[in-house]
C-alpha cells in the first residue's frame, strides 16, 4: 500500500507534537542543571516562566499543577484550556491524514497532440515498411481486365466456346493499376482531417512482396506488389483486447479494428478519447449433430482403438421434416438456420451411410439414445481422432469411409447406403453457404462458409483432458458451423500512460457506434459484375461518400453494417502469396477458408496439439455449440491480424507535428489534493473550541470585565521575583510599577534559593514547619527576619 501525502503530514506533525512537548522537558533539564542558587529577582521571574510553561508541574505535582484549595472557577478553566490543547494536539496529528493525491480526469477534453506509438512486439517486428502503389487482378483460369482498372490494350474473356486474349494495340497488356474515379470514390468517405475511418486502401497486407508476370500479359511484364501471409505471434490465448501495429485485435471476442496508432503527446498522468475505427469481425453459429466419437488410447503416442460413433440424439431424435430455409435477406444472413440445416442434412446422409432408417410407425429413425455405430482402429482415411486436438474441417463426411467413387445409371441396382460419397455432404456445405461457383459474384450473394469442428477429446471419466493416464476411453462431439464476416464502424475508447510504447496504450471499452437516424448511417457500395464466383472476380466495396449513392455499377446499400460478399475459394486451403495488393478484396474470406480448408486434419497452427495454452482453452471451449462457435472467430482473428495492417493515422507526418491535423481532443489525467472529510473531525472540533473560547473572549472585552491593563497587573504580581520582593521590600518600588521601572529597582535585588545549591549538592532539603502566620511566611520566605533562611535569603538592598 503506498504511503499518501496526507500519512506523510501527519507523521510530520504527530514528531511535531511530541518534540514540542520534549523539547522544553529536555531543556529545563539543562537549564536547572546550569541555574545557580543566586540571582536577581527579575531572573527568577523569568526561570519561573520557563518551568512553569513546560509539563513538569504536572509530572512533578507542584503547586502550580495542585487542584486542592484551587477555586472551582479556575480548576474548571484550568481543565478545559489542558483538554483543547490536547485536542490541538491529536488533530494536529489526525487531520493531515485524510489528504491525499488522486489521478482523475480532467472536467473536459482538451485539444492534445498525437503521435505514432511504436509497437515493439513481433508484429511491429514483422512489418515492413509500406509499399506505394496498389494492384488489383482478376480471373481464375486466365487473367482478365479487373472492373474500374485502366484498360491496357488486352480484350481478355472467356466465354462457352473458350477463353480469348486478343490484343487490341501493339503493347496491349492487363494493366494492374486502378483508376482515379475508384481511388477517389474508395477514399471519399474516410479521408479529410481528423477521419479516423479505414477506407479500402487503408487497409493493407502486413507482408507484401514485389513479383512480375514473365509473359508480359500483367503491366508488361513490369514489377508489381503482392500480399503474402507470414506467421506474427500467438494471440489466440490472450483473453484480451490486444493492439499492435496498425490494428486492435479483440481477442476475447473476435474482430478487429484498424488504426495506426498514436497517443496524446506531453500526459504525464495519461489520457483517455474515443475513435470510430472500421472493424471487421466474424459471427459464427454452430449446432450440435449430437453425433460423438468415443474410443480407446492405452499410451500417449499410441494409436486409438474401437473408434465408434455414437448416438446421443443425432440419429433418433431427427426431425423427419425437412426444415425450411432461403435466405436472400442481405442485412440478415441468418446463420444458426444456416448452419442447422446443414446438421441435418449431414445427418441425413450419415444415416443413409450407415443404413439407419426411418420406422414410419413411430415417426422416428430405427436408432436410440447411446446406439454405437461402426468400430475400427484408425477411424476414416479422413478423420483420425488425435490427443490434445481439436479438428476444422470441411463439412465432407469426414468421420465416415465414404466411398470417393463416381456412379454412373449402371450402379442403380446398388444399396442406398453405398451411393453415398463425399460429394453428399459437400452439397450440405453449398446449402448452408447459399452460393455456388456459378453465382453472381457480387451483393446477391453473402459470403457464409460452413464447415466441422470436431472438439477437443475428453475424458469418458471426467480428468483433466491434458493429463494423459493410460488406457483410457475419451470422447468428442461433432459441430456444423456457419461463419460469415461483416464490416461496421465501432466506437473504441483508448487509455495511454504515455507514447514511449504500444505497452503503454490501452482498450477500455468496444462498442457498436450509435446512429442519430438512418440517413447517418455508413453508406456501402459493391462492386456489381458479370462475373461468377468460380470466374474470381472479387468484387470491390466499402464505404462511400453520399453522393456516389445510386452509382452506376455498383449496388448501394445504407446500413450499420455490410456482410461481405462471397468470393472464389480457390484450390489451396492455406494462406500464402496473394493475387494481388489489395488486401479487403480478399484476405478475410481468405482466412476464413483457410480454417475449415482441411480435409479432416485441420489446420495444425490451431489444433492445440503442440500448444498446451491453446489446447486448454479450445477443451474449455468445446463444452457447447455455442461457445465452441468462439474458437472459429478467435483463429479468424489471429489469421487477419497477421494478414492486414491498418495504415490510417490520426497525425500528419513529423513535419507538420504542430500543426492542426496532428491535433485532437482527449481528457486528460491531472493530479490534485483530495480529501477525506472523516479525519477531519477533531479539526472541526478545534474550530468549535476555539470559536466558543473566541466569543467568550468578545464578550467579556465587550462588557468591560477584561482589559490589557488589568491582565499586565496580574501577569506582574503573580512573577515570582516581584511577589518576592513586594513582600520582603514593599517600599523598594511601586508594586503596580511597569516592568520596565521595577526591573530597574526592585528586579535588581539579589534573592538566593539556598535549597537549590543543596540539593545540587547532595544535601538534604530543609522543610519549614511554621504554627503561625508569621512562622508559615517565614518558611516560605526565610529572609523575612528568620534565622533559618535556608530557602529564600535576601541580600542586602543594593541601595
Amino acid at each position: 500500500m503506498a504511503i499518501t501525502v496526507g500519512q506523510v503530514s501527519g507523521v510530520i506533525a504527530c514528531v511535531g507534537v511530541i518534540l514540542h512537548i520534549i523539547v522544553p522537558l529536555l531543556a529545563v533539564i539543562v537549564f536547572v542543571s546550569l541555574l545557580s542558587s543566586e540571582h536577581t529577582a527579575a531572573t527568577w521571574s523569568v526561570v519561573s516562566r520557563q518551568l512553569q510553561s513546560t509539563l513538569w508541574p504536572v509530572f512533578l505535582r507542584a503547586d502550580s499543577a495542585n487542584s486542592k484549595h484551587v477555586a472551582r472557577r479556575v480548576r474548571l478553566l484550568t481543565l478545559l484550556r489542558t483538554f483543547v490543547y490536547a485536542l490541538i494536539s491529536v488533530a494536529a496529528f489526525v487531520t493531515p491524514l485524510g489528504l491525499k493525491t488522486v489521478i482523475e480526469l480532467a472536467n473536459h477534453p482538451h485539444a492534445l497532440g498525437f503521435q505514432y506509438v511504436p509497437d515493439s512486439s513481433p508484429f511491429g517486428f514483422g512489418t515492413p515498411v509500406r509499399y506505394n502503389r496498389y494492384s488489383r487482378l482478376c480471373g481464375n483460369r486466365m487473367y482478365v481486365n479487373c472492373p474500374g482498372s485502366p484498360f491496357g490494350g488486352m480484350l481478355a474473356f472467356y466465354n462457352d466456346t473458350g477463353m480469348y486474349s486478343i490484343p487490341t494495340t501493339p503493347n496491349a497488356t492487363i494493366l494492374s493499376s486502378l483508376s482515379p474515379e475508384y481511388l477517389e470514390m474508395f477514399s471519399s468517405a474516410t479521408s479529410g482531417v481528423g477521419n479516423t475511418l479505414s477506407g479500402l486502401f487503408d487497409i493493407q497486407y502486413r507482408v507484401w512482396s514485389v513479383t512480375l508476370e514473365e509473359t508480359g500479359i500483367i503491366d508488361g511484364g513490369q514489377p508489381f506488389p503482392i500480399g503474402t501471409y507470414r506467421h506474427m505471434d500467438s494471440l489466440v490465448v490472450r483473453n484480451e483486447v490486444v493492439l499492435i501495429e496498425g490494428a486492435v485485435a479483440d481477442m476475447m471476442n473476435g474482430g478487429l479494428g484498424y488504426r495506426n496508432h498514436t497517443a496524446p503527446q506531453n500526459i504525464p498522468y495519461g489520457a483517455t478519447w474515443t475513435e470510430d475505427l472500421t472493424w471487421v469481425e466474424p459471427v459464427t453459429e454452430c449446432v450440435d449433430t449430437n453425433l460423438t466419437f468415443h474410443y480407446f488410447l492405452d499410451s500417449e503416442l499410441g494409436s486409438v482403438a474401437n473408434v465408434t460413433l455414437i448416438d446421443n440424439g443425432g440419429f433418433v431424435n431427427l426431425d423427419p421434416v425437412y426444415p425450411n430455409g432461403t435466405w436472400h435477406d442481405r442485412q440478415n444472413p441468418d446463420l444458426r438456420a444456416r448452419a442447422y440445416k446443414a446438421a441435418y442434412i449431414n445427418n441425413i446422409m450419415s444415416a443413409i451411410f450407415l443404413n439407419v432408417t426411418f420406422d414410419p410407425s413411430q415417426k422416428q429413425m430405427n436408432s436410440s439414445l447411446g446406439k454405437m455405430y461402426g468400430q475400427g482402429d484408425q477411424g476414416s482415411i479422413l478423420f483420425a481422432p488425435k490427443l490434445y486436438t481439436t479438428q476444422f474441417a470441411k463439412i465432407d463426411g469426414g468421420y465416415l469411409s465414404l466411398n470417393p467413387g463416381l456412379y454412373s445409371d449402371s450402379d442403380k441396382n446398388l444399396p442406398l447406403w453405398e451411393t453415398i460419397t463425399p460429394d453428399n455432404f459437400t452439397e450440405a456445405a453449398t446449402i448452408c453457404q447459399g452460393w455456388g461457383g456459378l453465382d453472381m459474384a457480387n451483393y446477391t450473394n453473402t459470403g457464409v462458409y460452413c464447415g466441422y469442428i470436431y472438439s477437443t477429446p475428453q475424458r469418458t471419466d471426467g480428468g483433466d483432458p491434458l493429463v494423459f493416464e493410460p488406457n483410457k476411453n475419451y470422447t468428442q462431439n461433432l459441430y456444423v458451423c456457419a461463419t460469415a464476416i461483416k464490416q461496421n464502424v465501432k466506437t473504441v475508447a483508448f487509455l495511454a500512460n504515455s507514447t514511449t510504447d504500444i505497452t503503454q496504450l490501452h482498450v477500455t471499452n468496444i462498442s457498436d457506434k450509435v446512429y442519430a437516424d438512418n440517413a447517418s448511417q455508413p453508406l456501402w457500395a459493391i462492386e456489381h459484375s458479370n462475373w461468377t464466383i468460380i470466374d474470381d472476380v472479387a468484387p470491390a466495396w466499402g464505404m462511400v461518400a453520399s453522393h456516389y449513392e445510386n452509382a452506376s455499377g455498383f449496388d448501394t446499400l445504407r446500413a450499420e453494417q455490410l456482410w461481405l460478399p462471397a468470393i472464389y475459394e480457390g484450390y489451396t486451403s492455406t494462406l500464402g502469396p496473394a493475387m494481388d495488393s489489395l488486401a479487403p478484396l480478399r484476405i478475410f474470406q481468405d482466412a476464413l477458408y483457410s480454417i475449415y480448408g482441411g480435409s479432416g486434419n485441420g489446420n495444425d497452427d490451431f489444433s492445440g496439439a503442440s500448444n498446451i495454452a491453446m489446447s486448454r482453452m479450445w477443451s474449455q471451449l468445446s463444452g457447447s455449440s455455442e461457445s465452441a462457435a468462439k474458437m472459429i472467430n478467435l483463429i479468424w482473428t489471429e489469421l487477419a491480424a497477421a494478414s492486414t495492417v491498418g495504415i490510417k493515422a490520426v497525425t500528419a507526418d513529423s513535419s507538420s507535428r504542430n500543426s492542426k491535423e496532428n491535433t485532437r481532443l482527449a481528457t486528460p489525467y491531472t493530479q490534485r489534493i483530495s480529501y477525506t472529510w472523516a479525519y477531519a473531525i477533531p479539526g472541526f472540533l478545534v474550530l468549535l473550541a476555539s470559536a466558543f473560547i473566541l466569543l467568550s473572549a468578545l464578550f467579556f472585552a465587550l462588557t468591560s470585565r477584561f482589559s490589557i491593563r488589568v491582565l499586565r497587573q496580574l501577569l506582574n504580581q503573580t512573577a515570582t521575583g516581584r511577589v518576592a520582593t513586594n513582600l520582603l521590600h514593599p517600599t523598594t518600588s511601586d508594586p503596580s510599577a511597569d516592568t520596565k521601572a521595577w526591573a530597574n529597582t526592585a528586579g535588581k535585588m539579589s534573592l538566593s534559593f539556598a535549597a537549590v545549591e543543596k540539593e545540587k549538592s547532595g544535601g538534604t532539603g530543609l522543610a519549614a514547619t511554621t504554627a503561625s502566620t508569621a512562622q508559615s511566611m517565614a518558611a516560605s520566605f526565610p529572609g523575612m527576619g528568620t534565622k533559618g533562611g535556608e530557602y529564600i535569603m535576601m541580600k542586602d538592598n543594593p541601595h
